[in-house]
């Protein structure tokens, strides 16, 4: 049986054998992955609008403000759909090798990671209001103040080392992961001053929730540094989970 003979009608590409498809090679496959790299970086500085809502400690959270996270949330949820569906469609279309692969692969693990934590943010602002309404955010607002600041910070510096490719940062990251640990188990330990069952429901989540949000800033380090290095990065607090 005789081997099949490539198109005749594609062009002569150097950077690829001619019998991929299109024929348009490496070069214009890079080209399209970073713009899906870029709108990832977008949705993220959407999901921080979100997060910029938690840490603000100048003015009492209101119901507008949690119809706004929410919000935000669903649009980041379709624009994550959007976005997966299009990196999908380039793998099918192209033959990326092992590096633009692995960037393929991380950047489709980041977005569910931000539909997460978007999604939790907005759940955060639901269990601060809960709490602000017994008056419970002012007898403690200094350790909740700071939990929040430091999950979000977490996140934010993840979409920074994104943006700038910094292979490097998963290991900052882990270390100030530790610390949103360390506040919110302070959270939980010494629980509401009003005793309401409400309201130590509301602390609990809460406190589930912006570690999580630290979990999932700790994980687009995780998936930055595989895509650069190939090299597994096993995240300690995701393992003492």
């Amino acid at each position: 049986m005789g081997s099949a003979m490539p198109p005749a009608d594609l062009p002569d590409d150097p950077q690829r054998a001619p019998w991929s498809a299109g024929g348009r090679g490496r070069a214009d496959y890079r080209s399209q992955l970073r713009e899906l790299d870029a709108r990832l970086v977008g949705l993220a500085r959407g999901v921080e609008t979100i997060g910029r809502q938690i840490v603000d400690t100048s003015a009492d959270l209101d119901l507008d403000a949690l119809e706004r996270a929410e919000d935000e949330s669903d649009r980041v949820q379709q624009l994550a759909t959007t976005l997966e569906d299009a990196a999908f469609t380039l793998v099918a279309l192209e033959s990326p090798v092992a590096e633009d692969l692995r960037e393929m692969i991380a950047l489709i693990r980041a977005l569910h990671d931000l539909e997460r934590t978007a999604r939790l943010m907005a759940h955060v602002v639901e269990h601060l209001l809960t709490l602000q309404r017994c008056g419970h955010h002012r007898l403690r607002s200094g350790e909740i103040g700071q939990a929040r600041e430091v999950a979000l910070a977490v996140f934010t510096d993840a979409v920074d080392a994104w943006d700038r490719r910094d292979a490097l940062a998963v290991n900052d990251l882990q270390v100030r992961d530790v610390e949103v640990d360390d506040l919110c188990d302070g959270l939980l330990e010494h629980g509401v001053d009003c005793g309401r069952a409400t309201c130590a429901a509301a602390l609990a989540l809460l406190a589930r929730f912006l570690e999580r949000i630290a979990d999932h800033g700790v994980a687009l380090g995780v998936h930055l540094s595989w895509a650069i290095t190939g090299d597994r990065v096993l995240a300690e607090s995701s393992g003492r989970r």
